[in-house]
């Protein structure tokens, strides 16, 4: 279906034939609705009556990154659009100003005045893309990229500043004195940079850096008083691989990478106040036709990221991590020594991820609560041929009982989400499966709570969430499929008698 343009006239009809309640609000109210529509849909409410003919002209949002506006017209187009816009806008304050404009270098004095005209207006959130395409910068040099005027560099005004596809053109002075948030995409933040652009923002909270510095490495140094939350994300390229990643935040509260491409080295100088942190690194595993499994190599990073983490409370990891942690597993080397009394895992529980879950736990001797969320599993690392990494699937659980019953001494809290979720057989494609075949495809979902049950002495909850999907509702045998579970696992022998286990 085509995107078409409401005419004037199209909605003063519809409006004549309606009771015109809307009109009667305050300008206030109105204006908030229409700060959640396009600026072409904005504009387009002066054809309604006299009452709003001008009221668009207050709009404190002005977002000019509508995917509509890419595909109706040319560059040109949208250029004229955002100059005759914003020189129809009033006096009043815009709280919001977006903008994801297909950059060319003529137009580079347009992009001034859009961002002058944002300054001017006290403007609190900038967002700026000036795309290149699907490739983005890596295909063009630095002068075809759009350099940021210094001008914005001292807008005061600004609580949140996102900026991708440019040049930063740094000035020698730099003050953001509001400034509490920070996104960088697709920019190559070279040599001090994050230092100089972060170091006169007294209020940051928040820097995320997306896909920055694809053939260098990246140095992230933020000594602020303020900053709490970092995020990083890599996306799949190949020339990223032999650059490295070099942190220095000491008042970091909460870390977070993701991506598709690690880097060859992570060095962590100083995350002492770090007391939470993700590892989320799943797309590696979608690239496994480009990125071939090296088990050394990616054993030493994740040991190292590990290592650099081990005193923080709170930790997130995806299942490449546990695959990872697979290979380390069965070649009976030592556990990473973690600290953390919350971990949270998202996992599919398949043959690959065992022993890797099994070799986490036994280096989480302080571990309270740990939760897992199973996800389906189509994207695993082929191990086949490797004959050292061969073991037995069926009865690993079991086989672990006696290292395990002295490991889990404060865990309390076990939450597993999607239980018998994530299936390789689905009851809805499979309705003649019975209960007891069903439970024989999740039997690692159930020796694990076995284990645990097991294990844990301390042990006050188990939350069991069976997935609400609705192809799992529609399954006959489900209420028998429950009734036996709730039989096998009050046949579990339990380490702590006040142990309660909530089946939902």
């Amino acid at each position: 279906m085509g995107f078409r343009l409401i005419q004037g006239k199209d909605i003063k009809q519809k409006m004549e034939n309606t009771s015109d309640r809307i009109s009667g609000l305050p300008d206030s109210v109105l204006l908030y609705i229409m700060s959640f529509l396009p600026m072409e849909d904005v504009i387009n409410t002066s054809f309604l009556s006299k009452r709003w003919r001008y009221l668009w002209r207050s709009i404190p949002i002005m977002d000019f990154g509508d995917p509509r506006l890419r595909r109706l017209r040319n560059i040109e187009d949208i250029a004229r659009f955002v100059d005759q816009s914003i020189a129809l806008h009033d006096d009043s304050k815009i709280r919001e100003f977006r903008i994801s404009f297909y950059y060319k270098y003529q137009y580079s004095s347009r992009v001034d005045s859009w961002i002058d005209f944002a300054i001017r207006h006290n403007v609190e959130e900038l967002c700026l893309d000036c795309w290149k395409g699907k490739f983005g910068f890596s295909n063009f040099l630095d002068y075809d990229l759009y350099k940021l005027p210094s001008s914005l560099f001292g807008c005061e005004s600004l609580t949140s500043l996102t900026l991708k596809h440019c040049n930063l053109n740094l000035p020698s002075s730099i003050s953001f004195s509001s400034l509490k948030t920070l996104n960088l995409a697709q920019l190559e933040l070279t040599g001090t940079m994050v230092k100089d652009l972060t170091f006169n923002c007294p209020l940051l909270e928040n820097l995320t850096i997306v896909d920055c510095n694809r053939k260098s490495s990246l140095n992230i140094f933020a000594s602020n008083q303020k900053l709490r939350n970092l995020k990083i994300i890599d996306y799949y390229y190949k020339g990223r691989a032999g650059t490295q990643i070099e942190i220095y935040a000491p008042n970091l509260l909460s870390l977070e990478l993701r991506g598709a491409t690690l880097r060859i080295n992570y060095l962590v100088q100083n995350l002492s106040s770090l007391v939470e942190a993700t590892i989320h690194l799943e797309e590696m595993l979608t690239n496994k036709d480009k990125i071939q499994f090296l088990g050394d190599y990616y054993d030493n990073i994740l040991k190292m990221l590990l290592e650099s983490l081990r005193h923080v409370k709170h930790l997130k990891l995806c299942s490449w991590c546990i695959q990872v942690l697979f290979v380390r597993e069965i070649q009976r080397l030592e556990s990473p020594s973690i600290n953390v009394t919350y971990l949270e895992l998202k996992l599919g529980l398949s043959k690959l991820e065992l022993p890797g879950l099994a070799h986490l736990l036994r280096g989480s001797c302080k571990l309270e609560t740990l939760v897992i969320t199973k996800e389906s599993k189509e994207d695993n690392y082929d191990f086949e041929g490797k004959e050292d990494l061969c073991y037995h699937e069926r009865g690993y659980w079991e086989s672990l009982e006696l290292s395990f019953s002295c490991l889990l001494r404060h865990l309390k809290t076990v939450k597993i989400c999607n239980f018998l979720g994530g299936d390789r057989i689905h009851p809805v494609e499979n309705r003649s499966i019975t209960v007891e075949e069903f439970l024989k495809c999740h039997e690692n979902d159930i020796e694990l709570l076995k284990i645990l049950l097991k294990s844990s002495r301390v042990l006050e909850r188990m939350i069991i969430q069976i997935p609400k999907v609705e192809h799992f509702k529609k399954w006959a045998e489900k209420s028998k499929l429950l009734s036996k579970l709730t039989q096998k696992l009050l046949l579990f022998p339990k380490a702590s008698l006040n142990a309660e286990i909530v089946l939902s």
